[in-house]
């Protein structure tokens, strides 16, 4: 019969190196393969041109283009995000999961929830991207499933929410676009339904 699993933390000292180690592994191959690749890619630019694509080099250099593309959004790194690099507070590994996302408008922001958050790989593709909404979002989502260690916190991100749907639910729906009323109805007859099983159990 098998062992049932668990998701209890593991705690051995070996394992936690072990852990470490990978993850410096990991951010070297990932240094190694970008410094190759962002060469290679853009030599071929230089030599074909626009028609010259990741696809090609994925081709050419017999990587897959998943993998291609995960490493050369490196390219989209700022000066702020290498200095992190550098100083080693965060891998080229997990920046680049990061960068992989479409849109890096707050990468600064981005990068320092991953920092501080010591956010794993697995919580990195949960990370929403693109409006300084969704980077709150992102934090309190986290907090959320972390737990907060004080329930003053918890107290006070769910007053600023909720100051938020206040102000919302008293604009002038027409300045919203008629094709989206609907939408928004459904949306928030959801929250609405959310909000009255939280509220039960507050009794």
């Amino acid at each position: 019969m098998r062992t049932p699993t668990t998701n209890k933390r593991i705690t051995s000292k070996r394992y936690e190196e072990l852990k470490q180690e990978y993850q410096k592994e990991l951010h070297n191959e990932t240094l190694r393969k970008f410094k190759i690749l962002d060469e290679a890619f853009n030599i071929g630019v230089k030599l074909k041109g626009q028609s010259y694509n990741y696809m090609t080099l994925c081709i050419d250099f017999e990587v897959p283009y998943s993998t291609c593309k995960r490493i050369l959004s490196l390219r989209k790194a700022n000066k702020t995000t290498w200095e992190l690099i550098n100083k080693g507070k965060i891998t080229a590994f997990k920046v680049a999961m990061v960068l992989l996302q479409k849109d890096n408008t707050y990468q600064d922001e981005l990068i320092d929830i991953v920092i501080k958050e010591k956010l794993s790989t697995y919580d990195i593709k949960n990370l929403k991207d693109g409006s300084l909404k969704e980077v709150n979002d992102n934090r309190l989502r986290i907090a959320v499933d972390k737990g907060y260690s004080r329930k003053h916190g918890a107290y006070s991100s769910l007053c600023k929410y909720l100051d938020r749907i206040d102000a919302f639910s008293v604009i002038d729906v027409q300045n919203l676009p008629k094709t989206k009323y609907e939408e928004i109805k459904k949306r928030t007859e959801k929250t609405i339904k959310n909000l009255n099983k939280f509220n039960k159990k507050l009794k």
